[in-house]
């Protein structure tokens, strides 16, 4: 019977584990070019953004792009996250954004 009870205990125990595990499991991805000779400048402006802005659960990984077409470009990885998380997210410009397309 104490078998039974643990095994029940454990089986609950990584289900609610799992179940956490794939509610945060969406990464946001973008790619951002730097104007020529502004690279430093731009990796600069990034490190501290990130720093100062993306901490905790909308953490920033920021890797270059060594080969390829985007050769020379920043990748920037942010979460992971659940999409309640990301839906449930306000708009943080202050700016109206301008659509697409004309």
């Amino acid at each position: 019977m104490k078998r039974y009870i643990a095994l029940m205990a454990l089986a609950i125990f990584f289900s609610f584990t799992l179940l956490q595990a794939q509610e945060k499991a969406t990464l946001s991805t973008y790619r951002v070019f730097p104007k020529q000779g502004k690279d430093a400048a731009l990796k600069k402006a990034i490190a501290d953004h990130a720093a100062k802005y993306h901490t905790g659960n909308w953490k920033w990984r920021v890797f270059n792009v060594l080969s390829g077409p985007d050769q020379g470009s920043l990748q920037i990885n942010e979460g992971p996250n659940s999409w309640t998380a990301l839906e449930g997210r306000k708009d943080i410009s202050s700016t109206t954004r301008r659509p697409l397309c004309r």
